[in-house]
């Protein structure tokens, strides 16, 4: 079976699933990696989301050619947060944002505190200029 993160599949199987309390957890890049339409988060109820994993990803390689390991921080490629955090706090989330990255550029060169703060200021400066 191969996965194509497509966020259709992933919200039949939820359903599917007949939980009270059922829930997916997405991220921007596996989004984009799977070809989804951003603007498909309109028909999700963001209020059931507890969390969603943000990241970026650069322009090359191609989407259809990218690896876990080429995410980088939030705001450091080309995903269209301007669009996309408004689009999600629209649809009632006020979970979590969770940094997600596998780059084994930064294991190289930062220590766990300057990923862990790099981390914060991208993502606090992301969701500043996409919410006004």
């Amino acid at each position: 079976m191969s996965l194509k993160n497509q966020l259709s599949d992933t919200m039949a199987i939820a359903i599917a699933s007949g939980h009270s309390r059922a829930s997916v957890l997405l991220d921007f890049y596996h989004l984009y990696r799977g070809g989804n339409s951003f603007d498909s988060l309109r028909l999700i109820n963001g209020k059931i989301l507890p969390v969603f994993h943000i990241n970026d990803y650069p322009e090359l390689p191609p989407r259809t050619e990218l690896r876990d390991s080429d995410r980088v921080f939030p705001g450091d490629g080309i995903c269209p947060f301007n669009k996309i955090l408004p689009l999600l706090y629209d649809s009632g989330f006020r979970g979590g944002l969770s940094v997600e990255l596998f780059n084994k550029g930064y294991w190289g060169t930062m220590d766990v505190k300057e990923v862990l703060r790099k981390s914060f200021e991208k993502t606090t400066q992301v969701i500043n200029s996409s919410m006004g």
